[in-house]
């Protein structure tokens, strides 16, 4: 459920830089590792990114399911 709404933060449509990333979980969450919430949120299927780890993009919610 945390990943769920974490995930829902995220504007459709729009790509964002990894630092983005990172500033907006940290912002979103107490948990204190941003880069493991980031890793998760691509690994679960909420988010996709490039090869490269520069840009993400946010998936249909439906397709994480």
């Amino acid at each position: 459920m945390a990943m769920e709404y974490l995930a829902s933060r995220f504007e459709p449509g729009r790509e964002y830089s990894e630092r983005e990333v990172n500033e907006l979980l940290l912002a979103w969450h107490t948990f204190g590792d941003w880069a493991l919430l980031r890793r998760w949120l691509c690994d679960w299927r909420y988010m996709e990114r490039e090869r490269d780890g520069t840009r993400y993009r946010l998936r249909g919610l439906e397709s994480a399911a």
